[in-house]
């Protein structure tokens, strides 16, 4: 951090200590939180392979317990959309919800970002996958809102995350395979000034 601008890094690193912290302070839990679900193919009780009507191998999708969690399970960015919409009941999401809101709190304490209470500021979200998969801006941007309910306003980064601290946010997207992650590059302003677009070269002069 400078005195204009944060960089916050969002990858497999990050998020495996945050996974080792929660497993210590919460040594009863099965499931390991920041994880994306695995695919585990299905076999019958000889053994064989079982298989769809078309023939296919038949898969199905498994939480991440501790048994089996390695860095390679952890989430480098914010839920999706079809993520989200995939959820089917009301106390599912209000446990996602959670996990991520508890997240977002550590995230600002690992950065040293807690109890800031900055007031005007510019933050874009990039999102950099392993692919060139089409991805949509707005498709990713959907579960941002999750993650920033911990990480600006329970760890009280910001006074608010209203848009009279926060304005613009901006969503992008890039490709890394040798690195996936999510860079939160926040652009910092003095009281008084409120022109988006001023704002917005301030934040690539920042970061060009």
């Amino acid at each position: 951090m400078n005195d204009n601008k944060i960089i916050l890094t969002i990858d497999k690193n990050v998020v495996d200590e945050y996974n080792r912290h929660y497993m210590k302070f919460h040594p009863r839990a099965i499931n390991v939180p920041m994880t994306k679900r695995r695919s585990v193919k299905l076999y019958n009780k000889d053994g064989s392979p079982s298989l769809t009507t078309k023939g296919n191998h038949r898969t199905k999708s498994i939480s991440v317990t501790k048994g089996i969690y390695t860095k390679d399970d952890c989430l480098y960015g914010a839920m999706s959309l079809n993520e989200i919409l995939a959820i089917n009941s009301t106390m599912q999401i209000r446990g996602v919800k959670s996990k991520w809101k508890d997240f977002g709190v550590w995230l600002a304490k690992y950065y040293k970002l807690d109890n800031k209470l900055f007031t005007n500021s510019l933050i874009e979200f990039r999102f950099y996958a392993p692919t060139k998969a089409k991805r949509d801006c707005d498709n990713l941007s959907a579960g941002i809102k999750f993650l920033n309910d911990g990480l600006f306003v329970e760890s009280k980064m910001f006074k608010d995350d209203n848009f009279e601290h926060i304005n613009p946010l901006v969503i992008t997207a890039g490709v890394d395979k040798l690195h996936p992650r999510t860079e939160i590059r926040i652009s910092l302003f003095d009281t008084g000034v409120d022109d988006i677009y001023k704002k917005m070269e301030g934040h690539i002069n920042n970061f060009k």
